[in-house]
Protein backbone atom coordinates (compact mmCIF):
# COMPACT_ATOMS: atom_id res chain seq x y z
CA UNK A 1 0.00 0.00 0.00
CA UNK A 2 1.75 3.34 -0.86
CA UNK A 3 1.82 6.18 1.96
CA UNK A 4 1.74 8.94 -0.68
CA UNK A 5 -2.06 9.93 -0.30
CA UNK A 6 -1.21 10.37 3.41
CA UNK A 7 1.54 12.50 3.29
CA UNK A 8 -0.08 14.13 0.46
CA UNK A 9 -3.16 15.56 2.56
CA UNK A 10 -1.03 15.89 5.81
CA UNK A 11 1.09 18.46 3.30
CA UNK A 12 -1.92 20.04 1.58
CA UNK A 13 -3.70 20.95 4.73
CA UNK A 14 -1.20 21.59 7.03
CA UNK A 15 -1.61 25.59 8.25
CA UNK A 16 1.16 27.83 6.59
CA UNK A 17 3.68 28.81 7.90
CA UNK A 18 4.08 32.64 6.82
CA UNK A 19 3.04 35.83 8.51
CA UNK A 20 0.27 36.61 5.79
CA UNK A 21 -1.57 33.66 5.81
CA UNK A 22 -4.89 33.35 7.23
CA UNK A 23 -5.78 30.02 8.97
CA UNK A 24 -6.48 27.41 6.54
CA UNK A 25 -4.60 25.21 3.95
CA UNK A 26 -1.72 24.86 1.47
CA UNK A 27 -4.33 24.21 -0.81
CA UNK A 28 -5.76 27.55 -0.45
CA UNK A 29 -2.77 29.58 -0.41
CA UNK A 30 -2.39 27.81 -3.54
CA UNK A 31 -4.69 30.03 -5.27
CA UNK A 32 -7.00 27.70 -6.12
CA UNK A 33 -11.01 28.55 -5.01
CA UNK A 34 -11.03 25.44 -2.64
CA UNK A 35 -14.74 24.35 -3.08
CA UNK A 36 -15.98 20.65 -3.62
CA UNK A 37 -17.42 21.60 -6.46
CA UNK A 38 -13.96 22.28 -8.39
CA UNK A 39 -12.62 19.10 -7.34
CA UNK A 40 -16.03 17.20 -9.11
CA UNK A 41 -15.55 19.51 -12.14
CA UNK A 42 -12.08 19.07 -12.92
CA UNK A 43 -9.73 16.28 -13.59
CA UNK A 44 -7.27 15.41 -10.68
CA UNK A 45 -4.07 15.77 -12.74
CA UNK A 46 -5.24 19.27 -13.81
CA UNK A 47 -6.53 20.54 -10.45
CA UNK A 48 -3.09 19.57 -9.19
CA UNK A 49 -1.28 21.35 -12.06
CA UNK A 50 -3.28 24.25 -11.16
CA UNK A 51 -2.17 23.93 -7.63
CA UNK A 52 1.24 23.84 -8.60
CA UNK A 53 1.26 26.30 -10.88
CA UNK A 54 -0.30 28.91 -8.68
CA UNK A 55 2.06 27.81 -6.10
CA UNK A 56 4.97 28.59 -8.35
CA UNK A 57 3.24 32.27 -9.15
CA UNK A 58 2.86 33.41 -5.46
CA UNK A 59 6.48 32.56 -4.86
CA UNK A 60 6.03 30.57 -1.38
CA UNK A 61 9.51 28.17 -1.80
CA UNK A 62 8.07 26.56 1.57
CA UNK A 63 4.79 25.48 0.49
CA UNK A 64 6.25 24.64 -3.28
CA UNK A 65 9.12 22.51 -1.45
CA UNK A 66 6.79 20.55 0.25
CA UNK A 67 4.70 20.15 -2.55
CA UNK A 68 7.33 18.43 -4.91
CA UNK A 69 8.66 16.07 -1.89
CA UNK A 70 5.10 14.85 -1.84
CA UNK A 71 5.30 14.30 -5.65
CA UNK A 72 6.54 10.70 -6.77
CA UNK A 73 9.77 11.33 -8.88
CA UNK A 74 10.55 8.01 -10.12
CA UNK A 75 14.39 7.64 -10.10
CA UNK A 76 17.56 8.72 -9.24
CA UNK A 77 19.91 7.64 -11.30
CA UNK A 78 22.68 9.84 -11.29
CA UNK A 79 23.79 8.95 -7.79
CA UNK A 80 27.36 8.29 -6.17
CA UNK A 81 27.31 6.25 -2.78
CA UNK A 82 29.75 7.33 -1.25
CA UNK A 83 28.88 11.24 -1.77
CA UNK A 84 25.44 11.12 -1.07
CA UNK A 85 26.18 10.20 2.69
CA UNK A 86 26.16 13.52 4.85
CA UNK A 87 29.43 13.88 6.76
CA UNK A 88 27.38 13.96 9.77
CA UNK A 89 26.67 10.17 9.15
CA UNK A 90 29.60 9.24 8.15
CA UNK A 91 30.77 10.06 11.92
CA UNK A 92 27.79 8.59 13.26
CA UNK A 93 28.64 5.17 11.89
CA UNK A 94 32.40 5.84 12.81
CA UNK A 95 31.68 5.50 16.43
CA UNK A 96 31.45 2.03 16.84
CA UNK A 97 34.61 1.40 14.78
CA UNK A 98 37.15 3.84 16.80
CA UNK A 99 39.29 1.18 17.67
CA UNK A 100 39.94 1.07 13.38
CA UNK A 101 39.88 4.50 12.58
CA UNK A 102 40.91 7.90 13.43
CA UNK A 103 40.85 11.36 11.81
CA UNK A 104 44.45 13.19 10.97
CA UNK A 105 44.55 16.16 13.33
CA UNK A 106 46.10 18.54 9.90
CA UNK A 107 44.40 16.85 6.64
CA UNK A 108 40.53 16.30 8.99
CA UNK A 109 40.90 12.61 6.68
CA UNK A 110 39.85 9.47 7.98
CA UNK A 111 43.30 7.19 8.45
CA UNK A 112 42.67 3.62 9.03
CA UNK A 113 44.60 1.56 11.30
CA UNK A 114 47.17 -0.71 10.22
CA UNK A 115 46.95 -4.13 10.42
CA UNK A 116 50.45 -6.16 10.33
CA UNK A 117 51.44 -5.04 13.04
CA UNK A 118 48.19 -3.01 13.83
CA UNK A 119 49.59 0.06 14.51
CA UNK A 120 48.72 4.15 13.90
CA UNK A 121 50.66 6.74 12.09
CA UNK A 122 53.32 8.56 13.89
CA UNK A 123 51.05 11.69 13.71
CA UNK A 124 48.28 13.86 15.77
CA UNK A 125 44.98 12.06 15.27
CA UNK A 126 41.44 12.30 16.91
CA UNK A 127 39.03 10.10 17.38
CA UNK A 128 35.41 10.42 16.20
CA UNK A 129 33.98 11.59 20.15
CA UNK A 130 36.85 14.30 19.90
CA UNK A 131 35.61 15.66 17.39
CA UNK A 132 31.88 15.30 18.36
CA UNK A 133 32.98 16.92 21.89
CA UNK A 134 34.61 19.97 20.14
CA UNK A 135 32.16 22.07 17.68
CA UNK A 136 35.16 24.05 16.32
CA UNK A 137 36.51 20.87 15.30
CA UNK A 138 33.63 18.74 14.19
CA UNK A 139 32.86 21.92 12.07
CA UNK A 140 36.02 22.15 10.66
CA UNK A 141 35.36 18.04 9.65
CA UNK A 142 31.65 18.90 7.81
CA UNK A 143 33.94 22.13 5.76
CA UNK A 144 36.73 19.62 4.94
CA UNK A 145 34.01 17.00 3.83
CA UNK A 146 31.88 19.10 2.05
CA UNK A 147 31.21 22.41 0.43
CA UNK A 148 29.59 23.86 3.65
CA UNK A 149 30.66 27.69 4.10
CA UNK A 150 32.59 27.06 0.77
CA UNK A 151 33.43 30.84 -0.22
CA UNK A 152 33.60 31.69 4.18
CA UNK A 153 37.21 31.66 4.29
CA UNK A 154 40.38 33.42 2.36
CA UNK A 155 42.47 31.89 -0.08
CA UNK A 156 39.97 28.66 -0.58
CA UNK A 157 40.84 26.61 -3.77
CA UNK A 158 38.51 26.76 -6.55
CA UNK A 159 34.78 25.39 -6.24
CA UNK A 160 35.97 21.73 -8.34
CA UNK A 161 38.91 21.30 -6.45
CA UNK A 162 37.06 21.75 -2.93
CA UNK A 163 33.81 20.01 -4.18
CA UNK A 164 36.54 16.62 -5.17
CA UNK A 165 38.77 16.71 -2.17
CA UNK A 166 35.84 16.29 0.20
CA UNK A 167 35.87 12.79 -0.91
CA UNK A 168 39.77 12.93 0.20
CA UNK A 169 37.88 12.95 4.02
CA UNK A 170 36.01 10.14 4.23
CA UNK A 171 37.06 8.20 1.55
CA UNK A 172 39.18 5.67 3.70
CA UNK A 173 36.27 5.17 5.74
CA UNK A 174 33.41 4.88 2.69
CA UNK A 175 33.73 1.21 2.41
CA UNK A 176 32.93 0.73 5.97
CA UNK A 177 29.42 1.81 5.74
CA UNK A 178 28.03 -0.86 3.91
CA UNK A 179 25.48 -1.79 4.19
CA UNK A 180 24.09 0.31 6.89
CA UNK A 181 24.74 3.18 4.38
CA UNK A 182 22.41 1.94 1.88
CA UNK A 183 19.48 1.23 4.38
CA UNK A 184 20.25 5.43 5.08
CA UNK A 185 19.69 5.63 1.05
CA UNK A 186 17.04 3.18 1.09
CA UNK A 187 15.23 5.34 4.10
CA UNK A 188 15.76 8.68 2.60
CA UNK A 189 14.33 7.88 -0.90
CA UNK A 190 11.32 6.63 -0.04
CA UNK A 191 10.45 9.77 2.45
CA UNK A 192 10.99 11.66 -0.98
CA UNK A 193 8.99 9.01 -3.10
CA UNK A 194 11.62 7.88 -4.90
CA UNK A 195 11.06 4.87 -6.24
CA UNK A 196 14.14 3.39 -7.65
CA UNK A 197 17.67 4.50 -6.76
CA UNK A 198 20.61 3.61 -9.19
CA UNK A 199 23.91 4.50 -6.96
CA UNK A 200 27.54 4.16 -8.47
CA UNK A 201 29.47 2.06 -5.68
CA UNK A 202 32.98 1.79 -5.41
CA UNK A 203 34.82 -1.09 -7.49
CA UNK A 204 36.39 -4.06 -6.22
CA UNK A 205 40.15 -4.15 -5.36
CA UNK A 206 42.25 -5.07 -8.59
CA UNK A 207 44.95 -2.97 -8.50
CA UNK A 208 47.70 -3.02 -11.81
CA UNK A 209 51.08 -0.64 -12.05
CA UNK A 210 53.30 -0.85 -15.44
CA UNK A 211 54.62 1.73 -16.79
CA UNK A 212 55.74 -0.57 -20.12
CA UNK A 213 52.03 -1.06 -20.47
CA UNK A 214 50.67 2.58 -19.62
CA UNK A 215 53.26 3.34 -22.22
CA UNK A 216 52.01 1.27 -24.96
CA UNK A 217 48.55 2.09 -24.06
CA UNK A 218 49.13 5.97 -25.17
CA UNK A 219 51.39 5.46 -27.71
CA UNK A 220 49.43 3.26 -30.30
CA UNK A 221 49.32 5.24 -33.35
CA UNK A 222 45.94 3.40 -34.81
CA UNK A 223 42.43 1.37 -33.54
CA UNK A 224 43.92 -1.43 -34.80
CA UNK A 225 47.05 -0.99 -32.55
CA UNK A 226 44.91 -0.32 -29.74
CA UNK A 227 42.67 -3.12 -30.12
CA UNK A 228 45.71 -5.66 -29.90
CA UNK A 229 47.21 -3.53 -27.01
CA UNK A 230 43.79 -4.27 -25.23
CA UNK A 231 42.88 -7.87 -26.17
CA UNK A 232 46.97 -8.94 -24.62
CA UNK A 233 46.05 -7.08 -21.11
CA UNK A 234 42.51 -8.58 -21.10
CA UNK A 235 43.83 -11.83 -21.57
CA UNK A 236 46.68 -11.12 -18.92
CA UNK A 237 44.29 -9.45 -16.43
CA UNK A 238 41.64 -12.62 -16.87
CA UNK A 239 44.40 -15.23 -16.24
CA UNK A 240 45.50 -13.54 -13.35
CA UNK A 241 44.09 -15.51 -9.92
CA UNK A 242 44.24 -12.13 -8.24
CA UNK A 243 41.83 -10.54 -10.91
CA UNK A 244 39.38 -13.43 -10.53
CA UNK A 245 39.45 -12.81 -6.78
CA UNK A 246 38.38 -9.06 -7.31
CA UNK A 247 35.69 -9.64 -9.31
CA UNK A 248 34.42 -12.77 -7.17
CA UNK A 249 34.86 -10.81 -3.82
CA UNK A 250 32.71 -7.85 -5.44
CA UNK A 251 30.01 -9.63 -6.67
CA UNK A 252 29.68 -11.30 -3.00
CA UNK A 253 29.83 -8.07 -1.28
CA UNK A 254 26.90 -6.29 -3.35
CA UNK A 255 24.63 -9.33 -2.99
CA UNK A 256 25.67 -9.82 1.20
CA UNK A 257 25.22 -6.04 1.79
CA UNK A 258 21.83 -5.60 -0.81
CA UNK A 259 20.16 -8.35 1.76
CA UNK A 260 16.74 -6.48 2.62
CA UNK A 261 17.11 -3.35 0.59
CA UNK A 262 14.72 -4.11 -2.40
CA UNK A 263 10.55 -3.64 -0.93
CA UNK A 264 7.31 -3.60 -2.63
CA UNK A 265 7.88 0.12 -2.94
CA UNK A 266 11.54 0.26 -3.95
CA UNK A 267 14.02 -0.73 -5.54
CA UNK A 268 18.15 -0.21 -5.81
CA UNK A 269 20.87 -1.43 -7.89
CA UNK A 270 24.22 -0.40 -8.71
CA UNK A 271 26.72 0.84 -11.31
CA UNK A 272 30.29 0.35 -10.90
CA UNK A 273 33.49 2.07 -12.60
CA UNK A 274 37.14 3.20 -12.79
CA UNK A 275 38.47 6.30 -11.95
CA UNK A 276 39.64 8.75 -15.07
CA UNK A 277 42.91 9.91 -13.36
CA UNK A 278 44.54 6.73 -13.08
CA UNK A 279 47.35 4.94 -15.16
CA UNK A 280 45.66 3.84 -18.26
CA UNK A 281 46.73 0.00 -17.64
CA UNK A 282 45.28 0.39 -14.36
CA UNK A 283 41.99 2.29 -15.13
CA UNK A 284 41.57 -0.86 -18.15
CA UNK A 285 41.83 -3.49 -15.93
CA UNK A 286 39.25 -1.31 -13.24
CA UNK A 287 37.27 -1.14 -16.44
CA UNK A 288 37.58 -4.88 -17.44
CA UNK A 289 36.82 -6.02 -13.60
CA UNK A 290 33.78 -3.66 -13.85
CA UNK A 291 32.28 -4.86 -16.88
CA UNK A 292 33.42 -9.00 -15.86
CA UNK A 293 31.50 -8.43 -12.64
CA UNK A 294 27.70 -6.68 -14.12
CA UNK A 295 27.86 -9.19 -16.26
CA UNK A 296 27.71 -11.76 -14.00
CA UNK A 297 25.49 -10.40 -11.15
CA UNK A 298 21.93 -8.61 -12.00
CA UNK A 299 22.20 -5.83 -9.33
CA UNK A 300 25.24 -4.76 -11.04
CA UNK A 301 23.23 -2.74 -14.00
CA UNK A 302 25.81 -0.45 -15.10
CA UNK A 303 29.62 0.56 -15.34
CA UNK A 304 30.76 4.15 -15.34
CA UNK A 305 34.17 6.74 -15.45
CA UNK A 306 34.43 8.80 -12.80
CA UNK A 307 36.54 11.34 -11.04
CA UNK A 308 37.66 15.12 -12.12
CA UNK A 309 37.25 14.94 -15.92
CA UNK A 310 39.18 18.46 -15.89
CA UNK A 311 41.96 16.15 -14.51
CA UNK A 312 45.52 16.29 -16.67
CA UNK A 313 44.77 12.62 -16.71
CA UNK A 314 41.70 12.54 -17.24
CA UNK A 315 41.83 14.99 -19.75
CA UNK A 316 45.16 13.75 -21.98
CA UNK A 317 43.43 10.18 -21.93
CA UNK A 318 39.96 11.02 -22.70
CA UNK A 319 39.46 9.19 -26.16
CA UNK A 320 42.01 6.41 -25.07
CA UNK A 321 39.22 5.87 -22.07
CA UNK A 322 36.81 6.01 -24.65
CA UNK A 323 38.08 3.36 -26.55
CA UNK A 324 38.67 1.04 -23.82
CA UNK A 325 35.19 1.59 -22.87
CA UNK A 326 34.24 0.44 -26.85
CA UNK A 327 36.61 -2.12 -26.46
CA UNK A 328 34.87 -3.46 -23.33
CA UNK A 329 31.58 -2.84 -24.74
CA UNK A 330 31.72 -5.10 -27.45
CA UNK A 331 33.10 -7.81 -25.52
CA UNK A 332 30.20 -7.69 -23.10
CA UNK A 333 27.33 -6.21 -24.99
CA UNK A 334 24.57 -6.31 -22.66
CA UNK A 335 26.37 -4.55 -20.11
CA UNK A 336 25.22 -0.81 -20.30
CA UNK A 337 27.26 2.28 -20.14
CA UNK A 338 26.19 5.49 -18.64
CA UNK A 339 29.50 8.05 -18.63
CA UNK A 340 30.33 11.54 -17.08
CA UNK A 341 30.91 13.68 -20.17
CA UNK A 342 31.19 17.51 -20.69
CA UNK A 343 31.34 18.45 -17.05
CA UNK A 344 33.48 21.39 -18.18
CA UNK A 345 33.60 24.65 -19.03
CA UNK A 346 36.07 27.40 -20.17
CA UNK A 347 39.03 27.70 -17.91
CA UNK A 348 39.18 24.26 -16.44
CA UNK A 349 41.37 23.11 -19.90
CA UNK A 350 42.27 24.53 -23.24
CA UNK A 351 39.73 25.50 -25.70
CA UNK A 352 40.84 21.77 -27.38
CA UNK A 353 39.82 20.21 -24.55
CA UNK A 354 35.78 21.16 -24.85
CA UNK A 355 33.17 20.13 -27.23
CA UNK A 356 33.92 16.87 -28.41
CA UNK A 357 33.72 14.85 -24.80
CA UNK A 358 30.12 14.03 -25.35
CA UNK A 359 30.29 13.05 -29.00
CA UNK A 360 32.83 10.77 -28.27
CA UNK A 361 30.96 9.40 -25.18
CA UNK A 362 27.83 8.33 -27.65
CA UNK A 363 29.34 7.52 -30.77
CA UNK A 364 32.85 5.87 -29.36
CA UNK A 365 32.10 4.35 -25.94
CA UNK A 366 28.31 3.63 -26.93
CA UNK A 367 27.17 5.29 -23.62
CA UNK A 368 22.96 5.19 -22.70
CA UNK A 369 23.30 7.95 -20.80
CA UNK A 370 25.48 11.08 -20.07
CA UNK A 371 26.03 12.92 -17.05
CA UNK A 372 26.11 16.78 -16.85
CA UNK A 373 26.94 17.38 -20.90
CA UNK A 374 27.18 20.95 -20.20
CA UNK A 375 30.06 21.14 -22.44
CA UNK A 376 28.00 20.10 -24.95
CA UNK A 377 27.52 23.80 -26.61
CA UNK A 378 31.11 24.07 -27.76
CA UNK A 379 30.54 20.84 -29.98
CA UNK A 380 31.45 21.74 -33.20
CA UNK A 381 27.79 20.67 -34.79
CA UNK A 382 25.69 21.44 -32.01
CA UNK A 383 22.89 20.68 -34.25
CA UNK A 384 24.08 17.92 -34.91
CA UNK A 385 24.84 16.43 -31.40
CA UNK A 386 21.19 17.21 -30.44
CA UNK A 387 20.08 15.19 -33.33
CA UNK A 388 21.98 12.36 -32.44
CA UNK A 389 20.87 12.20 -28.73
CA UNK A 390 17.56 12.60 -29.76
CA UNK A 391 17.67 10.03 -32.16
CA UNK A 392 19.49 7.53 -30.45
CA UNK A 393 17.49 7.82 -27.29
CA UNK A 394 20.69 9.14 -25.03
CA UNK A 395 19.46 10.76 -21.46
CA UNK A 396 21.41 13.91 -19.92
CA UNK A 397 21.48 13.15 -16.63
CA UNK A 398 21.09 16.57 -15.07
CA UNK A 399 22.53 17.80 -11.59
CA UNK A 400 21.54 21.22 -11.43
CA UNK A 401 23.24 21.58 -7.94
CA UNK A 402 26.55 20.52 -8.74
CA UNK A 403 26.33 22.34 -11.83
CA UNK A 404 26.22 25.48 -10.17
CA UNK A 405 28.67 24.62 -7.55
CA UNK A 406 31.25 22.82 -9.73
CA UNK A 407 31.31 24.91 -12.77
CA UNK A 408 29.68 27.71 -11.76
CA UNK A 409 26.94 26.94 -14.39
CA UNK A 410 22.92 28.02 -13.63
CA UNK A 411 19.86 29.29 -15.21
CA UNK A 412 19.99 30.55 -18.72
CA UNK A 413 23.73 29.05 -18.73
CA UNK A 414 22.76 25.46 -18.12
CA UNK A 415 21.88 23.76 -21.61
CA UNK A 416 18.70 22.20 -19.88
CA UNK A 417 17.03 24.81 -22.56
CA UNK A 418 18.53 23.63 -25.43
CA UNK A 419 18.11 20.07 -24.45
CA UNK A 420 14.64 20.79 -23.59
CA UNK A 421 13.80 22.76 -26.76
CA UNK A 422 15.45 19.85 -29.30
CA UNK A 423 13.80 16.96 -27.43
CA UNK A 424 16.91 15.40 -26.01
CA UNK A 425 15.70 13.08 -23.41
CA UNK A 426 16.72 14.21 -19.65
CA UNK A 427 16.40 12.57 -16.27
CA UNK A 428 16.83 14.69 -12.98
CA UNK A 429 19.32 13.47 -10.12
CA UNK A 430 21.27 14.35 -7.64
CA UNK A 431 24.44 13.64 -7.81
CA UNK A 432 26.42 14.33 -4.24
CA UNK A 433 23.80 15.23 -1.93
CA UNK A 434 25.70 14.76 1.09
CA UNK A 435 28.68 16.57 -0.23
CA UNK A 436 26.43 19.03 -1.86
CA UNK A 437 24.35 19.56 1.46
CA UNK A 438 20.86 18.69 -0.14
CA UNK A 439 18.44 16.96 1.22
CA UNK A 440 18.24 15.00 -2.29
CA UNK A 441 15.91 15.02 -5.38
CA UNK A 442 13.22 17.45 -3.91
CA UNK A 443 15.52 19.87 -4.08
CA UNK A 444 16.88 18.95 -7.73
CA UNK A 445 12.99 19.39 -8.91
CA UNK A 446 12.61 22.83 -6.45
CA UNK A 447 15.80 24.11 -8.49
CA UNK A 448 14.21 22.91 -11.96
CA UNK A 449 10.64 24.87 -11.04
CA UNK A 450 12.23 28.14 -10.07
CA UNK A 451 14.65 28.35 -12.73
CA UNK A 452 13.43 27.08 -15.73
CA UNK A 453 9.73 27.48 -15.05
CA UNK A 454 8.79 23.73 -15.64
CA UNK A 455 5.11 23.02 -15.67
CA UNK A 456 3.66 20.21 -13.56
CA UNK A 457 3.08 17.67 -16.78
CA UNK A 458 6.87 18.28 -17.67
CA UNK A 459 7.62 17.45 -14.20
CA UNK A 460 5.82 14.44 -14.46
CA UNK A 461 7.24 13.26 -17.92
CA UNK A 462 10.70 14.04 -16.28
CA UNK A 463 9.80 10.80 -13.06
CA UNK A 464 8.37 9.02 -16.11
CA UNK A 465 11.61 9.25 -18.17
CA UNK A 466 13.96 8.28 -14.75
CA UNK A 467 12.38 5.09 -15.04
CA UNK A 468 12.40 4.45 -18.75
CA UNK A 469 16.19 5.38 -19.08
CA UNK A 470 17.09 3.21 -16.09
CA UNK A 471 19.00 0.02 -16.63
CA UNK A 472 16.93 -2.15 -15.57
CA UNK A 473 15.54 -4.97 -17.28
CA UNK A 474 12.23 -4.24 -19.20
CA UNK A 475 10.04 -6.37 -17.06
CA UNK A 476 11.03 -4.72 -14.30
CA UNK A 477 11.00 -1.38 -15.91
CA UNK A 478 7.14 -1.50 -16.70
CA UNK A 479 6.73 -2.59 -13.31
CA UNK A 480 7.75 0.46 -11.83
CA UNK A 481 6.21 2.28 -14.63
CA UNK A 482 2.67 0.62 -13.18
CA UNK A 483 3.59 1.48 -9.64
CA UNK A 484 4.61 5.48 -10.43
CA UNK A 485 1.31 5.88 -12.29
CA UNK A 486 -0.14 4.87 -9.32
CA UNK A 487 1.72 7.16 -7.28
CA UNK A 488 0.65 9.70 -9.17
CA UNK A 489 -3.12 9.49 -9.70
CA UNK A 490 -2.83 8.74 -5.69
CA UNK A 491 -0.92 12.11 -5.41
CA UNK A 492 -3.56 13.72 -7.57
CA UNK A 493 -6.65 12.55 -5.98
CA UNK A 494 -5.62 13.48 -2.64
CA UNK A 495 -4.73 16.49 -4.00
CA UNK A 496 -8.34 16.88 -5.03
CA UNK A 497 -9.38 15.72 -2.10
CA UNK A 498 -7.88 18.34 -0.26
CA UNK A 499 -9.56 20.74 -2.12
CA UNK A 500 -12.71 19.71 -1.63
CA UNK A 501 -11.77 19.32 2.05
CA UNK A 502 -11.02 22.79 2.21
CA UNK A 503 -14.26 25.01 0.90
CA UNK A 504 -14.86 28.26 2.35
Amino acid sequence: MTRTPLLVLALLLAPLPCAQAQPGSIVEALGGEGHAGDAESSDAAALTARRYDALVAAGDRAALKAFLVAMPKGADLHNHYSGSLHAETYLELARAKQDRFRIDADTLAFVRRGYAPPFWPDRPLHTVDDVLADPDLHERVLRAWSIRGYGEEPEQVSPDQDFFQAFLGFGAFAKETLPEGLRILKRRALDENVLYLETMLMPGGYWYTSQEDDDRLRAAATLEELEQELQRLAAQFEADPAFRRAVTGYVRAVRRNHEGIDADAFRMRYVTYADRNGAPANAFGRLLSSFAAAAREPLIVGVNLVGAENGAVALRDYRLHMRMVRFLRDRFPRVPVALHAGELVPGMGQPEDLGFHVREAVEVAGARRVGHAIDATHDPDVAGLLRLLQDRGVAVEINLTSNDFILGVKGQDHPFELFRTHGVPMVISTDDAGVARTDGLSHEYLLLSERHGVSYPELKRLAHASIEHSFLPAATRSALRGRLAEQFEAFERGAAAAAASSGD
